[in-house]
């Protein structure tokens, strides 16, 4: 990522990681190996996540700021301690922003006549990393549709796009639940021509309504198939349930028209660790027809 992130290492439930310099330990449930690093090292850290079964609570230390911005290659975010255990930022997802960044910059020197604008949605977008890749890669030639059922992670998402000075992009927020917005879309004729998705494998919704990878992602990827546009296209598929392999992604892109097998890329999304354990946090699959 940058000397700004580190993960030092991970096991026994646990996540030992640096953000700017701040050590942060927190919990990885997937880590279920022994600890790399000594104790007096896991110590360090000035901010702790507790989760019982009565309450989850963060420890910090008073030199512990309670917010970090954390630069990344091409963006900032704006990290905190969120009563979940989260901080805003899956740095596991890094290899794809780099990625998301690339095809927006070959996009911005395509000419679309009578739209000057490449549509990319952004969907389950949280706190805004992959919105913020785009955007860093194709700023004006993008319309950034950026859509997640949490009301807060938007108002996270717009922090971070005041912070990077991409407010005045043409960006829109939208808290609404996934399939519900896509279905209007496609009743609506709309296309996008880059499509990024990071469902979670369980959520949610305001008013009761749950989201189940198991069960909604065939009705997911049948939207995808009418909302991709054929040419000059890109599509990042992310998956953390364990359910799902590496194949099981390629197989879902395979049965978009616009896209051909043979050009699908499948990735584990893994956190090295140069003196602790790597921490491996699902797969991913991405196609491009860019050049």
């Amino acid at each position: 990522m940058t000397n700004e992130y580190e993960l030092l290492d991970c096991g026994e439930g646990r996540r030992l990681e640096s953000f700017q310099g701040i050590v942060i330990d927190r919990v990885a449930p997937q880590a279920k190996w022994p600890k790399k690093l000594s104790k007096e090292i896991w110590n360090t850290a000035q901010a702790k996540f507790i989760k019982t079964q009565g309450e989850s609570l963060w420890e910090l230390n008073p030199q512990c700021p309670e917010n970090i911005t954390l630069r990344l290659d091409d963006f900032l975010m704006k990290l905190r301690f969120s009563p979940q255990g989260q901080l805003g930022i899956y740095p596991e997802q890094n290899i794809n922003w780099k990625w998301i960044i690339q095809q927006c910059k070959k996009k911005s020197k395509l000419k679309f006549p009578g739209n000057p604008l490449s549509r990319i949605l952004n969907g389950f977008a949280y706190t805004g990393g992959s919105t913020l890749a785009a955007l860093a890669g194709g700023k004006e030639t993008l319309e950034m549709i950026h859509l997640d059922a949490s009301k807060a992670s938007i108002n996270w998402t717009r922090d971070n796009l005041l912070l990077n000075h991409f407010d005045n992009l043409a960006t829109s927020l939208v808290v609404e639940d996934m399939i519900k917005f896509m279905q209007r879309e496609v009743n609506r004729g709309n296309r996008f021509n880059g499509l990024i998705l990071d469902p979670p494998a369980f959520g949610r919704a305001k008013g009761g309504k749950t989201w189940k990878l198991q069960r909604d992602f065939p009705e997911l990827m049948k939207l995808c198939t009418k909302l991709l546009q054929e040419e000059n296209s890109f599509f990042v598929l992310s998956c953390h349930d364990p359910f799902y392999t590496k194949k099981d992604l390629k197989e879902m892109l395979s049965t978009i028209p616009a896209i051909k097998s043979k050009d699908i890329e499948t990735l584990d999304l893994v956190i090295p660790s140069e003196k602790g354990n790597d921490l491996p946090n699902g797969i991913t699959a991405r196609w491009s027809s860019l050049k």
